[in-house]
């Protein structure tokens, strides 16, 4: 009867101990799908859709700087609401730990940078528009002005200290622009391989 006993013992034991192997295996192979699932997502979202916009970021600072030398502005540029970090951050960190390990903090950074960017006056197109509505309201106060040196409209563009000044200072902020770009793409770039 003890031999009985002690045989299934041993074999409720062993079917537990099977049962438990097998559970965690389980366990271990969808938390790896997971995270598969969670790289592939994020390297896609980074690479597919901010990293390519970033570039065309940086094009539009390259041609904002081209275009505020002109007295008659064409430019076209995008607003891109692609640009924020909603698809990151819909992962807690502790899931992203276990899949980037210390790339998660240049994954934080990126949403930081993305979130900064998100806002219209942080995008090149609102320092554009900026620009424009500033010129065209500087130079139509002063049309009408006895004491304007300058004799037309162009002139008064290409000359006066205040429009240089005014575009100094948008060719400054495409510079930051930038820097905020390439920092973004280096970011990416280290994140996805």
């Amino acid at each position: 009867m003890s031999d009985l006993l002690n045989e299934k013992i041993l074999l409720t034991v062993i079917a537990a101990c099977v049962g438990a192997t097998v559970s965690l295996l389980v366990q271990y192979f969808l938390r790896r799908k997971e995270e598969k699932r969670i790289r592939r997502t994020v390297n896609r979202y980074l690479s597919d859709v901010i990293l390519p916009t970033t570039i065309t970021l940086k094009q539009e600072t390259n041609s904002i700087r081209t275009e505020i030398n002109k007295f008659d502005h064409s430019l076209s540029l995008g607003n891109f609401p692609v640009l924020n970090s909603s698809v990151l951050r819909s992962f807690r960190i502790d899931e992203l730990y276990p899949v980037y390990g210390d790339k998660v903090s240049e994954i934080v950074h990126i949403m930081g940078i993305l979130d900064y960017l998100k806002d219209d006056e942080h995008k090149p197109i609102f320092v554009f528009n900026e620009f424009i509505e500033l010129a065209e309201d500087h130079i139509n106060a002063t049309l009408d002005d006895e004491e304007d040196p300058y004799s037309d409209e162009y002139e008064h563009f290409e000359k006066c200290p205040f429009m240089i000044e005014l575009r100094s200072r948008v060719c400054d902020k495409m510079n930051d622009f930038d820097v905020i770009f390439d920092d973004l793409a280096e970011s990416i770039k280290i994140v996805i391989t």
